[in-house]
């Protein structure tokens, strides 16, 4: 796991497999959730459901169109 998985771990609640989708995403910031899915073994509606979790929690954002864009990491502790 990278420093910044770690240092956003300690500040925000993350499961372990929101730690593993955002490691995927900071490894491949072009990943698609397709991709993620194909990746990390697991159904596209889990995938995207980590996706949601992340952005709710305000530590991804999707830049672009959904074949052509990326995911930035926006981590921002607003609460």
């Amino acid at each position: 796991m990278t420093e910044v998985v770690r240092s956003v771990a300690r500040n925000v609640v993350l499961n372990k497999s929101e730690q593993t989708a955002l490691s995927t995403i900071m490894e491949n910031p072009t990943i698609t959730a397709g991709q993620m899915t194909e990746l990390l073994s697991k159904s596209s509606r889990t995938v995207q459901r980590y996706l949601d979790s992340l952005q709710k929690k305000n530590i991804i954002n999707r830049v672009g169109s959904t074949k052509a864009g990326h995911w930035e990491i926006v981590y921002r502790n607003d609460e």
